[in-house]
């Protein structure tokens, strides 16, 4: 996988003049239970973490991180997005942006620099501070993503849940999970761990 970095610290580049897609219509509703299990389908992921993703949930990387760090300030966390760079990652855009020295999150760009995918690429030491310092920015992922407008801290709750974090089993699972037409991504390789949120 070639990288090639751009110099463009504001996460900002040329506009090109290209059609826009219609909206994805999300559709705000609130189950029960915790939906359907998660999908096997972990190969898949790690050979393109980037794959998927075609609605635009965030203008612009900056919209998302300002949405990702009120969700930190406002649960009392400390951690906080930082701006990021611009690389391209074979034939996608990419915004990187680092939140710890062990946590970053990458923001997949659409047409007209927004964003249409949001992944999370860590390692950890299992012990319970790194685990729980992930858990906190995939919660934060969730709020700040494709279903900002309705979500609950109630909800998130439930999606961790079917994510399996929240289980006696294993605090990072693998696999994919859906709701409400939002695709939630785990795949874990020995200490590293990948978290991708998108729209289909």
């Amino acid at each position: 996988m070639s990288l090639l970095l751009l110099t463009i610290p504001s996460c900002k580049r040329e506009k090109e003049a290209l059609p826009k897609k219609p909206a994805v219509q999300l559709k705000p509703e609130v189950e029960a239970d915790t939906t359907a299990p998660m999908v096997k389908d972990t190969n898949r992921i790690a050979t393109d973490p980037f794959i998927s993703g075609d609605y635009e949930f965030a203008k612009t990387p900056d919209v998302f991180r300002e949405r990702f760090n009120a969700f930190m300030k406002k649960l009392g966390w400390e951690m906080r997005l930082k701006k990021g760079e611009v690389i391209t990652v074979d034939h996608d855009i990419i915004c990187n942006m680092p939140l710890t020295e062990h946590i970053n999150i990458a923001a997949k760009l659409g047409k007209n620099d927004a964003v249409v995918k949001v992944v999370l690429f860590s390692s950890h030491d299992f012990n319970v501070p790194s685990q729980m310092e992930i858990v906190h920015a995939m919660k934060g992922m969730i709020a700040a993503g494709p279903a900002y407008r309705y979500i609950t801290d109630d909800e998130i709750e439930i999606i961790m849940y079917g994510l399996g974090t929240l289980s006696d089993d294993k605090i990072f699972p693998k696999g994919i999970y859906k709701r409400d037409g939002i695709r939630y991504e785990v795949k874990v390789n020995l200490s590293n761990i990948y978290f991708g949120v998108s729209a289909e």
